[in-house]
């Protein structure tokens, strides 16, 4: 593992190098799945540079896996300060406000997500699933709308889109959508048994 003590830069701090390379280590560690050791050296990287503001939402979103949602949100909000345009930070807001049940200032998390990237799937699919748990699903269903149309691989904006068609009642739309979704997940039994009630309804469920 990466020492940040190790070479000292100007004033004892670690070179932007030695941090940049612990970042790093950070990242693959979080993207193994190991949130815990990912989050020790965000908050070694934090001590010698609170301004890394990728570090702060990293550590937020590290902080939440770890079943600490409500400590993870003040870190991504920090990190939102300091970049106030990146629409992944947004987008992760979002997700552990939902977590906490915050489902409207999720929403608007996400929408803030797409405002400054309206290409930006996820934030799209995100916000849709706010939305059908707060129970606009006609809102909802345009959202999934969008992410499909701007990433028509996802299979979860695809299961979700299916989801609403078929709840409400709109069979003969959500058959090419689920069509879709088995030609990604061919043994996804939920999605099998969903196409078979579709093309059973046939134009209306």
């Amino acid at each position: 593992m990466i020492k940040l003590k190790s070479p000292s830069g100007p004033g004892g701090q670690p070179p932007l190098d030695s941090l940049a390379a612990a970042f790093e280590e950070a990242i693959r560690l979080h993207r193994a799945g190991d949130a815990a050791k990912a989050l020790a050296i965000y908050r070694r990287v934090l001590a010698a540079y609170p301004r890394h503001a990728d570090a702060l939402q990293m550590a937020g979103v590290a902080t939440a896996q770890l079943g600490n949602p409500a400590d993870g949100v003040p870190l991504i909000r920090r990190a939102i300060a300091l970049r106030p345009n990146a629409p992944g930070y947004q987008l992760n807001l979002g997700n552990l406000l939902r977590m906490l049940g915050k489902l409207e200032d999720a929403a608007a998390a996400f929408r803030q997500a797409i405002n400054l990237d309206p290409f930006y799937a996820e934030a799209h699919n995100n916000l849709g699933s706010t939305l059908k748990m707060l129970g606009r699903n006609d809102e909802a269903l345009k959202a999934f709308q969008q992410a499909v149309r701007l990433k028509p691989g996802s299979v979860d904006a695809l299961r979700n889109l299916a989801a609403v068609l078929m709840e409400q009642r709109r069979a003969a739309e959500a058959a090419p959508v689920l069509r879709a979704l088995l030609e990604r997940v061919p043994d996804d039994a939920e999605a099998r048994r969903m196409l078979e009630q579709a093309e059973q309804a046939g134009p209306s469920l």
